[in-house]
C-alpha cells in the first residue's frame, strides 16, 4: 500500500483546508487499522499454528483419559453400593463434566455420542430433563422472563441497527413518534449526501473499469496485470473501499497528488464520508471479527493487543496436572472403599457450592 500518496500537502501559497486536513486524517487512520487488522490475523494464524503442536494433542489424550474415567466412574456407580445423595452427586458430576467438555469437543470435531448417551442416563436419575441453551437463548430467555418481550440475540450481535431501535422503544414502552418537517428534511439531506457518496463512488469505479479491462489488452503479460488489479477493483467496489480505489487510482495514473488537492469541497466532503465509514467498519471487523476469534480470547492480551506466549504454557500445565487428577479419580473409581470416599467428598463438595456459590470447588487431592 502507497498510503503516502494519497496525503494531501500544504503549500506556500495555500495551507490545507479544513476538509483537505480531516481527509488526511481519516487517510491515515485507515492505513494504521488496516496494518493492525492484518498484523492481528497474522498472529492468530501463527499462534494457532503453535496451539495446533503443544495443545490439541493434550486436548484429545485429556479427552480419552475423561471419558475413560467417567466410563469407570460410571461403572462403579453401578456396582457399589451408595446413599442416595452420593448416587446423586455421582451423577451431577458425570453430567457437569460432560456438559463442560462438550462444547471443546464440538468445536473439535469429536464424536460425542457415547458420552451423549451417559449424559442422558445421569440427567434422567438427576431429574433434569431441560435442553441445553446457548448464552444467546438464554440471555433471550433472561429478556422474555423479565420485560415479556421476546429478543433475538443474533440481530442484536450482528448489530442490526432498526431491530435494535425498535426494542429499545420496546423496552422504554414508547411508541414512534411521528417524524417533524425538520427530521424528514434532515433525513432527506442524509440521502442525498448518501446517493451522492454512491454515486463518487461509482464513479471511480466506472472509470478503472474502462481502463484496466482485461478484453481491451492484447498482450497476455499485460492482460494478467489488468486481470488482477480488477479483481482488486471489484472487490474494493462491493465492499465500498474508497481508498483501496483511490490508491488502484494512483497506481494506474488516474490520480495524481495535484489533481486530489484540486478536488472540490463537494467531492472532498463526500470522500471523507466514504472514508469516516470505512473507519468505522474496519474497527467494528478488528472487534467484532478478529477479537472474537477463539485463538484471540484465549492466548491474547487485549488491553495490549499482543499474543501472551505464558498463557500456552499454563494451558499445557493445567492439561497435564489435570489429567493427573483423573488418574487419581480412575484409581479411586476401581477400588469400592476409595470410590465410596470419593462419592462422600463430592456430596460435601456440592453441598458447600451450593450454599456458597464461590467456595472452592472439585480440590480432592
Amino acid at each position: 500500500m502507497q498510503a503516502n500518496k494519497l496525503t494531501i500537502s500544504a503549500n506556500q501559497e495555500k495551507s490545507l483546508s479544513k476538509s483537505q486536513a480531516k481527509f488526511n486524517k481519516l487517510v491515515a487512520e485507515i492505513e494504521k487499522l488496516k496494518v493492525k487488522k492484518v498484523t492481528l490475523e497474522q498472529q492468530i494464524k501463527e499462534v494457532e499454528i503453535t496451539v495446533h503442536k503443544k495443545v490439541v494433542p493434550l486436548l484429545f489424550e485429556s479427552k480419552e483419559v475423561t471419558f475413560t474415567m467417567l466410563k469407570n466412574v460410571d461403572f462403579a456407580f453401578e456396582s457399589f453400593k451408595l446413599a442416595k445423595g452420593e448416587q446423586e452427586a455421582i451423577s451431577r458430576f458425570i453430567v457437569t463434566t460432560i456438559k463442560d467438555m462438550s462444547s471443546m469437543l464440538n468445536q473439535m470435531g469429536e464424536d460425542v455420542t457415547e458420552m451423549d448417551i451417559l449424559l442422558a442416563k445421569h440427567k434422567n436419575l438427576l431429574g433434569d430433563d431441560d435442553d441445553d441453551l446457548s448464552t444467546e437463548d438464554m440471555l433471550g430467555e433472561v429478556f422474555k422472563n423479565m420485560f415479556g418481550f421476546d429478543i433475538d440475540m443474533e440481530k442484536i450481535k450482528n448489530g442490526d441497527e432498526d431491530y435494535i431501535s425498535e426494542k429499545q422503544r420496546e423496552f422504554s414502552g414508547q411508541k414512534e413518534r411521528k417524524k417533524s418537517k425538520k427530521q424528514l428534511a434532515a433525513e432527506e439531506k442524509e440521502k442525498e449526501a448518501e446517493d451522492k457518496m454512491k454515486k463518487d463512488t461509482r464513479t471511480i469505479y466506472t472509470q478503472l473499469a474502462k481502463q484496466l479491462h482485461p478484453d481491451t489488452e492484447q498482450d497476455e503479460t499485460k492482460r494478467d496485470a489488468k486481470t488482477e488489479l480488477m479483481k482488486r477493483v471489484t472487490n474494493a467496489y462491493s465492499n465500498n473501499d474508497l481508498y483501496e480505489l483511490l490508491q488502484i487510482q494512483m497506481e494506474v495514473d488516474q490520480l495524481d497528488a495535484d489533481s486530489l488537492s484540486g478536488a472540490s469541497d463537494d467531492t472532498m466532503e463526500s470522500y471523507i464520508k466514504v472514508l469516516q465509514k470505512q473507519v468505522n467498519e474496519i474497527r467494528q471487523e478488528i472487534e467484532y471479527k478478529v477479537k472474537s476469534h477463539p485463538i484471540y480470547q484465549q492466548f491474547f492480551d487485549d488491553f495490549k493487543e499482543r499474543f501472551v506466549e505464558s498463557r500456552i504454557r499454563k494451558q499445557v500445565k493445567e492439561l497435564k496436572d489435570g489429567m493427573k487428577q483423573l488418574s487419581e479419580m480412575n484409581r479411586a473409581a476401581n477400588d469400592k472403599h476409595s470410590f465410596k470416599a470419593f462419592a462422600k467428598e463430592l456430596k460435601a463438595e456440592y453441598k458447600a457450592m451450593d450454599s456458597d456459590p464461590f467456595a472452592s470447588f472439585f480440590d480432592f487431592f
